[in-house]
């Protein structure tokens, strides 16, 4: 099968119609016609449903495993789309004579639209001075509102509003071997 043929076999095992794959693929629903019909020939099947426990039950190792990197890339690119916008990049600064210097940088994340960014204790802590970019490009002066070495966790407000939030979710909810995605900015 072609990748393309394996992201509509994907699609199919999610229960999606063809007009759902055609606008999850950004492809005509003719086109996810005509990658059903190869599927189905290619596996030796008459219906979807004999295709979808083909492709998941046995088709080879190599299509599993297609499959699950392509479900996770998607998942990954997904994760980045979404938080992205609201990830900073944190500058600490030491002021000299005649200008501030760069002395370390790290990320973090803005998680109130009025400017409230968690981020790591370490890059912040003993900072002379903070400076704070988003993701548009956009440069800011931080105050440390809060620092607690003993979780490595501070607390920075900017002076903006209107800002791209990353939501936060509740560790409750998570279970033992979860896959996570880091996501940061600190060279840029």
């Amino acid at each position: 099968l072609t990748s393309r043929e394996l992201e509509v076999l994907e699609q199919m095992a999610s229960g999606l119609s063809n007009r759902q794959i055609a606008h999850a693929l950004g492809i005509s629903e003719h086109t996810v016609k005509f990658h059903v019909s190869a599927i189905l020939g290619k596996l030796g099947v008459s219906s979807r449903a004999a295709a979808i426990r083909h492709g998941m039950e046995g088709f080879g190792d190599t299509l599993n495993d297609d499959l699950l990197l392509d479900a996770y890339s998607r998942a990954v690119i997904g994760v980045v789309e979404r938080v992205g916008p609201a990830v900073v990049r944190v500058d600490r600064l030491r002021e000299s004579r005649r200008a501030r210097h760069p002395e370390g940088s790290g990320s973090g994340f803005i998680f109130t639209p009025d400017g409230l960014i968690l981020t790591n204790s370490h890059v912040v802590s003993g900072a002379e001075h903070l400076n704070v970019t988003t993701a548009d490009g956009r440069s800011h002066h931080a105050d440390v509102l809060g620092d607690d070495p003993d979780t490595d966790l501070a607390l920075l407000r900017i002076s903006a509003s209107a800002l791209p939030v990353v939501e936060l979710g509740r560790s409750a909810e998570l279970r033992a071997g979860q896959l996570v995605v880091a996501v940061g900015h600190p060279l840029g």
